[in-house]
C-alpha cells in the first residue's frame, strides 16, 4: 500500500480497473509504462532495505537530505533549501523523528545546516557524503 500527500495544489485523475484495462488493450505502451514504474518502486523498496541494514541512521540521513536538496530543493541564500518536517525526514531515512532531529541538530551546531519551520538549509553538502 502507497499514500501519498501534496506539498502543493494539484490535480488527481483517477480512473476504475475496467477503464485501465480497455486503455492497455488500445494502447500496449500503457502497459510498458506501467510496469516500468512498477519497478522503479520495488528497485527503490528494495534500495531502502540495503540501507536499512547497511547503513547508520546519520548516512541514511544524509543520502535522504542529499536526494532531496537534488529533486526538490530550492536555492538560497545561505545554500540549499529543503522544504520537510523531522517526521518526513526521519520516515524518508527509515529512523525515528527523534533520531532525525539529534542529527540535524548535530549537523546544525557543525554549521553543516541551519534548520527553520518546516525546513532544512543544507549550507555545505560536501559535509553530508559521508556514506
Amino acid at each position: 500500500m502507497v499514500t501519498t500527500e501534496a506539498i502543493t495544489d494539484c490535480e488527481v485523475l483517477a480512473c476504475g480497473h475496467s477503464v485501465i484495462r480497455q486503455l492497455v488493450s488500445t494502447h500496449p505502451l500503457l502497459a510498458e509504462n506501467a510496469l516500468h514504474i512498477s519497478l522503479s518502486y520495488l528497485r527503490t523498496h528494495i534500495e531502502s532495505h540495503i540501507q536499512a541494514v547497511s547503513s547508520t541512521a546519520q548516512g541514511r540521513l544524509a543520502k535522504t537530505l542529499l536526494s532531496l536538496s537534488d529533486r526538490l530543493g530550492q536555492f538560497h541564500p545561505e545554500g540549499i533549501k529543503v522544504c520537510a518536517t523531522n517526521e518526513e525526514l526521519g520516515e524518508l531515512a527509515n529512523t525515528s523523528p527523534f533520531t532525525a532531529s539529534r542529527v540535524l541538530k548535530s549537523w546544525q551546531r557543525a554549521g553543516t545546516l541551519s534548520r527553520g519551520r518546516r525546513s532544512v538549509v543544507i549550507r555545505n553538502p560536501e559535509a553530508l557524503m559521508i556514506d
